[in-house]
């Protein structure tokens, strides 16, 4: 388990009191800042176990190995990862999972991780995992020195013996170098040896005593932190609450300033060496959450040590009965005087972390690379944050799963949605809503996955890859198409299946029935023109009847004015033609003149009826094949507005079939009436990352919204299947049209 901490530095801190490592990374620590490892190594050592008769016997070197972060003695500004490798381990010391020890974490990590979790030696609450706390604040006190900030504590108390306090106003480098290099970090060494005495007189009686320890900050001019919940008092508690032995935090006077009056608590300004300044400091060099330019004066209450040769009262877990307890293991009478280095890392990686904000203050945040390293951390968190996030809603799926519960919850979600875009505000509230589809997609997938479940069309995709798999597609075959001989409908079908058996109809609808009722295998149906675009009346067939998309070819076309022999160009009074070669020829019919546009079923058949009318003053748009057909002269070549015009056929089916090769999907499904709607569609098919090759919007019944979608991917892969079932979910309309090769060319 790891915990973190942290606006602009994050600092992660990982492992347990016996596990083979302890570690921390942090992030967001600038660059170029040379690092002395001698004098790191040192500050460890002050906070290392095994030194001295009130310290406990177990012997660790906290030698930190760094392996990202530090090159060449600076830092890069990149995360710098440290790791301590455990040696004097002895788990077997420890077995309080059942019998918890009274002042430890055991009854509360058990409560909430159950009763396996691993609390040797105290596990990831354990004060061991002070250690690589005290990397982090080593480097952060470096950083802070190039500021010409210092951070130093001594022991306020141990006991009932108190040191010699800090002069709160007047406290300077000569009280650190005072405290430098000794190991009981007193002002006053007579109260150190007293201190000692009361530790050790404790120890003979198998008891522990605790302590205070106090902090200065020096150095720190004024106007940094912030009001409120950001206020420094609060960051810096934060990060001193994180050692496990402190129970309580106070700044300058403290709680005694809830005995002094207002004329007596208030610091007064004054002026001094030209700058402003207190002649007090019962404000610890807070005002508003924000420092004043006087030194910061904190202190940290130490708890005893909790675990002691006592007997104490405790109870069975299991057995849910009074139990007499005796802690054994290796442990510290006294935790104060390695503590001091810990509450200095504390206080340092706060410091830090405060003098990063981005304000006016600092001048730095306005660098560029600065902003962007701010950036980065924000994504690392957004990214675990969300991590985290997908981890309990599959803990969700199997709540539904237990429960036979849908995956998708519509009000929940709209909840949830609003929610979000109230609390993005109005700027941003949009874009949240966005963001938030797109997570909420992922989630279900996730759930859809973990469940095994899909969507009902997504089931048909699946079954047909089983029936059609390693299958070949037909050569010959019955096939049904619209129109009369010659038609483009016609090329098509001799396109894609290789020896069609053909059957005309009059209608599209016609051709969908007779595929719908058995009597053709396949059908040919125009579904888009490069020049005209979609036939938009294709789309309302397939999304009412039940046939399946299964091929697909384009067709070249050319259109030719035809007339009966004899005619001229300028006798021409009215035209014949389908309504979409009449659209792909706009431009010659304009130079053509007033002449009458007449709109038949296809164009092949409009050339049967200009040649059975026996008039010379018509024509029809249709191809040099039907001017064969039915005996027509060619009045004028290739009129279509596009020289490249071809047309898109597909070849529909009654089943669904699934041949090699197939990676465009068709589906029609439809959105809801409001803001932002197509974007949520569209979220639900991109979040897994394929291709929409086609967009087009079509009108459904009751004036709803709906779209012709095709995606480019694999027919067998699990991506598309859960984007089916996903899509499925959102609207009331959709249809799985099939899925089948690219276009044959």
């Amino acid at each position: 388990m790891s915990t973190s901490y942290g606006n602009n530095l994050n600092l992660y801190v990982d492992g347990g009191s016996h596990d083979p490592s302890i570690s921390m990374k942090l992030e967001g620590f600038p660059a170029d800042i040379e690092i002395d490892m001698e004098e790191l190594k040192a500050f460890l050592s002050r906070r290392a176990p095994g030194k001295g008769p009130h310290a406990t016997a177990r012997k660790e070197a906290d030698f930190p190995v760094f392996s990202t972060g530090i090159v060449n003695g600076k830092t890069t500004g990149g995360p710098i990862h440290a790791v301590i490798y455990n040696k004097d381990m002895r788990p077997s010391d420890y077995n309080y999972n059942d019998v918890p020890r009274p002042g430890h974490a055991d009854y509360t990590a058990v409560m909430k991780y159950g009763k396996d979790v691993n609390i040797s030696g105290g596990g990831h609450f354990s004060g061991r995992l002070t250690a690589p706390y005290c990397i982090a604040g080593g480097l952060c006190k470096q950083y802070l020195k190039t500021l010409g900030i210092d951070v130093f504590a001594h022991i306020y108390s141990v006991a009932d013996v108190c040191d010699t306090p800090f002069d709160g106003a007047n406290v300077s480098s000569a009280e650190k170098k005072a405290l430098a290099g000794k190991e009981i970090a007193v002002l006053d060494d007579a109260k150190g040896e007293k201190m000692l005495e009361a530790t050790a007189a404790a120890k003979a009686e198998g008891d522990s005593v605790g302590g205070v320890i106090e902090c200065a900050v020096i150095g720190i001019d004024a106007g940094h932190g912030e009001h409120m919940f950001a206020g420094v008092e609060g960051r810096i508690s934060s990060a001193l609450y994180a050692i496990p032995a402190v129970k309580g935090v106070e700044f300058g006077a403290g709680f005694g300033a809830a005995r002094m009056k207002g004329s007596e608590n208030n610091d007064p300004f004054i002026i001094k060496n030209g700058e402003v300044s207190t002649g007090t400091n019962n404000c610890g060099g807070i005002l508003g959450g924000m420092t004043n330019g006087m030194p910061i004066i904190c202190r940290a209450a130490i708890k005893p040590t909790p675990s002691i040769a006592k007997e104490q009262d405790s109870v069975s877990l299991s057995a849910m009965e009074a139990r007499k307890l005796t802690v054994g293991g290796r442990h510290d009478p006294c935790i104060v005087f390695r503590a001091v280095a810990a509450v200095e890392a504390a206080v340092a990686v706060a410091i830090t972390d405060i003098l990063l904000d981005k304000s006016p203050k600092n001048a730095e945040a306005t660098d560029l690379s600065v902003l962007r390293e701010k950036i980065d951390r924000c994504d690392r968190r957004i990214v675990e944050t969300f991590c985290e996030r997908m981890d309990i809603t599959l803990g969700v799926a199997e709540y539904k799963k237990q429960r036979g519960l849908p995956v998708l919850d519509s009000a929940r979600e709209k909840q949830l949605l609003d929610k979000i875009e109230k609390l993005a505000g109005d700027e941003l509230g949009g874009y949240a809503h966005v963001l938030y589809n797109t997570l909420l997609s992922v989630s279900r997938a996730r759930q859809h996955k973990m469940l095994g479940g899909c969507g009902e069309e997504a089931k048909k995709l699946t079954a047909a890859i089983e029936e059609t798999k390693n299958l070949p597609f037909p050569e010959k075959a019955t096939v049904c198409v619209q129109g009369v001989s010659g038609a483009f409908s016609e090329t098509a079908a001799r396109k894609m299946v290789k020896e069609p058996e053909l059957t005309f109809k009059p209608s599209f609808l016609s051709v969908v029935e007779a595929v719908e009722n058995g009597e053709c295998r396949y059908g040919i149906l125009p579904i888009e023109n490069s020049t005209a675009g979609a036939v938009t009346g294709i789309y309302s067939l397939l999304l009412k009847h039940p046939v399946y998309i299964v091929r697909s070819a384009y067709v070249g076309v050319e259109h030719n004015l035809l007339a009966p022999s004899g005619a001229r160009l300028e006798d021409i009074k009215e035209v014949y033609s389908h309504e979409q070669a009449i659209n792909q020829c706009s431009v010659f019919l304009k130079e053509l003149g007033d002449v009458k546009l007449t709109y038949c079923p296809n164009t092949a058949l409009a050339a049967r009826m200009v040649a059975e009318s026996g008039r010379k003053d018509i024509a029809a748009l249709s191809s040099l094949s039907c001017a064969e057909i039915y005996g027509l002269d060619v009045l004028k070549e290739s009129v279509q507005d596009n020289s490249g015009n071809r047309t898109r056929f597909v070849c529909i089916s009654k089943k669904p079939e699934i041949y090699e090769n197939s990676v465009i999907t068709d589906v029609i499904a439809s959105t809801k009436n409001e803001p932002g709607a197509l974007a949520s569609l569209l979220t639900r098919i991109y979040t897994f990352d394929i291709n929409i090759k086609k967009l087009e919007s079509m009108p459904l019944a009751d004036g709803a919204s709906g779209f012709y979608l095709s995606l480019e991917e694999p027919a067998d892969s699990p991506a598309l299947g859960e984007a089916l079932t996903s899509v499925e979910e959102y609207g009331t309309v959709f249809r799985w049209l099939g899925t089948y090769p690219e276009a044959l060319c």
